[in-house]
């Protein structure tokens, strides 16, 4: 916004700040530095604020000025940077109805109900033109009723943007008794908002006999299907490329492949090699840092337990613990926040000597004692690598439709 013309109540000295969106005026030292009182008026004239600097520019006090609107007795909260009125017990707490108009505008923004105990009966919030921005109550069970709105102008009030991820949201209705916090998206019609009644149950779990890249292309399936079916907003739109998608970033080689075997002294396991070495290596979201993102810089767990924690795991336990630790290969990250899984490993202690195949385990480095127990050890039976992909596969796809549900 640009200030077109000077109102006739603001000095003529006054100076006009585009980043604060008022006009200001008072002294500045040599250096240019604001001293002593300074006054600032809001574009359509009215003198809201008086700051008063010392001589070395230090903020010393700060006064708002209420519109004519905001009644007398209305008290200023500096903390909240709006004027309140209502009444409150001897306990200093607030009952009855109370109101509150934000500075610098002085917009009613609250009107609440509290009980003579203080506890809040009711409340709505409202946007700068008026607008409701929330509404609050309770229904006959005690459970919380809330709603958000949009606004047709700009806003600061808190709408829930994050929790959804469709097109034409205007309301956002708080679903009753849901623990953790859920919503409800409408919009400006009133109409609910879902996934268009897609119909993912196919894609949902994959088969035992899914192998890696089969549960890779329904993963894909399913992202397709939201991106073409699913009114999603653009954001979202951008996130599933770069956070979601399942992307190969680098193509290996079986020579390269084996001379990793020869310098571990292992074997792959068939279903492993065949994967990288007809596809390559592979990422969730080719902008993410390390959601599943698989590597080459191959580590037994003995080795990264040391490096990146300092255990010692002989110190720790025994030589036994060692040995089977160091059957144990890193070859993944985690999911990408590494807080739930740090790493996904080979682990030799289930070969299977007639297939070559291992169990795929997840590593957490505060759980590592759990690699030693002896039914870890139990022979794989499976195409363990498939059977890892298949499980994540299953996760992503439960976790990105919860995102539009």
């Amino acid at each position: 916004m640009k200030a077109d013309k000077r109102p006739e109540t603001v000095p003529s000295e006054a100076i006009w700040d585009e980043s604060d969106q008022d006009w200001g005026v008072g002294k500045e030292n040599k250096e240019g530095v604001k001293i002593g009182e300074w006054n600032y008026w809001l574009p359509d004239g009215r003198l809201y604020l008086r700051i008063v600097f010392d001589e070395y520019g230090e903020e010393i006090s700060e006064t708002y000025f209420p519109p004519a609107h905001v009644p007398k007795d209305a008290v200023w909260d500096e903390d909240d940077m709006e004027w309140g009125q209502g009444e409150r017990n001897e306990e200093g707490d607030e009952i009855g109805e109370w109101k509150w108009w934000l500075a610098p505008t002085g917009h009613l923004c609250c009107h609440t109900f509290f009980d003579n105990e203080g506890n809040m009966e009711s409340a709505k919030r409202y946007h700068p033109n008026g607008e409701i921005a929330m509404e609050m109550s309770y229904n006959s069970d005690g459970y919380e009723i809330r709603n958000y709105y949009r606004c047709t102008q700009e806003t600061e009030e808190y709408f829930p943007d994050e929790e959804c991820k469709l097109k034409g949201v205007w309301k956002a209705s708080r679903k009753v008794g849901v623990s953790p916090l859920n919503y409800n998206f409408y919009n400006k019609s009133g109409e609910l908002l879902d996934r268009q009644d897609v119909d993912f149950t196919r894609y949902v779990k994959g088969p035992d006999s899914e192998t890696a890249i089969q549960a890779i292309r329904r993963y894909e399936k399913v992202i397709k299907t939201i991106q073409k079916e699913v009114d999603i907003t653009e954001d979202f739109e951008e996130d599933l490329e770069l956070y979601w998608k399942p992307y190969f970033y680098k193509q290996i080689s079986e020579d390269e492949l084996q001379k990793h075997e020869i310098s571990l002294g292992i074997v792959f396991p068939p279903s492993y090699k065949e994967f990288v070495v007809k596809y390559g290596l592979l990422i969730f979201g080719k902008e993410s840092q390390c959601n599943r993102k698989m590597f080459l810089d191959y580590e037994t767990m003995t080795d990264a337990l040391k490096d990146y924690w300092n255990i010692d795991v002989e110190k720790e336990d025994s030589i036994e613990a060692k040995e089977r630790l160091n059957k144990v290969f890193i070859f993944s990250t985690g999911d990408e926040s590494l807080q739930s899984v740090y790493y996904h490993c080979l682990d030799f202690n289930t070969l299977n000597k007639e297939t070559g195949e291992v169990s795929i385990v997840n590593f957490n480095q505060d759980e590592w004692g759990y690699f030693i127990e002896d039914e870890r050890k139990e022979m794989c039976n499976t195409r363990g690598f498939d059977k890892h992909i298949r499980i994540l596969v299953d996760e992503a796809i439960d976790d990105l439709l919860s995102e539009i549900e």
